[in-house]
């Protein structure tokens, strides 16, 4: 009789524990997002702008697109990927507004910051109205 409640708790609680999701870790401790498979074209837009690392550095980030420092960090050492350099296998890109969100210290207001400063820096939103009916700029 003991030992039947701690076992039904156990089997209780493996049930609860089976519908959390499963966030895959990379090797820096940063999440490995998942990208998109819908985007418009203002999110072209801004991966664009983040995959052009020349331009949009850290500093660029932090300095004149106004994010918090470590959001900044963050956005530039995901993409350094897990040796922190460019330019090497490891680099990773930013592919979807989902894929930066799960970044630390990024979400949404960091976002739409993200989207003004691609624009202000000539990476805006291409847009056909008849084609792309919900396009933003």
């Amino acid at each position: 009789m003991f030992l039947i409640r701690p076992l039904m708790a156990l089997v209780a609680m493996s049930f609860l524990s089976s519908g959390c999701d499963h966030v895959d870790v990379s090797s820096d401790g940063l999440p490995e997002p998942t990208s998109s498979e819908l985007s418009s074209p203002r999110e072209d837009a801004l991966v664009d702008f983040l995959a052009d690392y020349e331009l949009s550095s850290e500093e660029l980030l932090d300095e004149e697109c106004g994010l918090r420092s470590d959001a900044a960090n963050n956005i530039d050492r995901y993409r350094r990927g897990p040796d922190e350099r460019y330019g090497t296998d490891d680099d990773r890109t930013i592919d979807s507004e989902l894929a930066l969100d799960s970044i630390r210290q990024v979400g949404p207001s960091t976002i739409e910051q993200l989207y003004a400063c691609a624009e202000a820096f000539g990476y805006a939103a291409e847009c056909d109205d008849e084609l792309d009916g919900d396009c933003e700029i």
